[in-house]
């Protein structure tokens, strides 16, 4: 099984999929992280973490500035989405819901830019799965009423999703990014 996984940022992996990807060592994973390519902070732990996964890590450098610039996704996010990921059909894609999980505007770009090249056949994937959580900028997430499929985590891939955030991203354990590392994982679930 070929997956892809499109993220905005190196560790939005890990949040939203993690222990779907403890869950399936057998896959055949691949991380485009689009925002971070050239910070020297982020980019070592996201190859890092990616070593740590069993995936194929890919990053590039869309902005991801404190305020963000104005971007045309179709302009600023497919092509680099088919520079990295264009070359082959995948078994599955997993991608940002529609609403960002928290409404994180670069979130939402990247879903909507990943269904538009998905529509168009630019990108080939048998299925699409998007993220399907509601969360709280405090990091209290739940399953979305978008979600359809749910993969519930044991304590311990719950306690590795967690610890890959602490020890490898570096966040502290009140974060809001170790607070939305959740169980069950949610998504909802498209055929293309």
């Amino acid at each position: 099984m070929n997956a892809a996984i499109i993220v905005a940022h190196p560790d939005d992996e890990v949040i939203w999929c993690g222990g779907l990807m403890l869950q399936r060592p057998q896959w055949h994973w691949t991380v485009l992280s689009l925002c971070r390519a050239d910070d020297p902070d982020r980019r070592p732990k996201f190859e890092a973490v990616c070593s740590r996964l069993g995936a194929t890590g890919l990053i590039s450098n869309l902005d991801d500035s404190e305020i963000l610039a104005a971007i045309d996704p179709a302009k600023d996010i497919g092509p680099r989405v088919l520079d990295f990921l264009g070359h082959r059909r995948w078994n599955v894609i997993l991608t940002h819901g529609d609403n960002g999980e928290y409404g994180h505007l670069r979130h939402r770009q990247v879903h909507m830019e990943v269904c538009r090249l998905l529509a168009a056949g630019a990108l080939e994937s048998q299925i699409l799965w998007t993220f399907a959580y509601d969360c709280e900028l405090d990091g209290k997430c739940r399953p979305s009423s978008r979600a359809s499929m749910f993969i519930p985590l044991s304590s311990v891939q719950l306690e590795t999703k967690k610890s890959v955030i602490r020890d490898c991203y570096g966040y502290g354990e009140d974060s809001f990014e170790v607070s939305a590392c959740v169980s069950p994982e949610c998504f909802a679930c498209t055929i293309c």
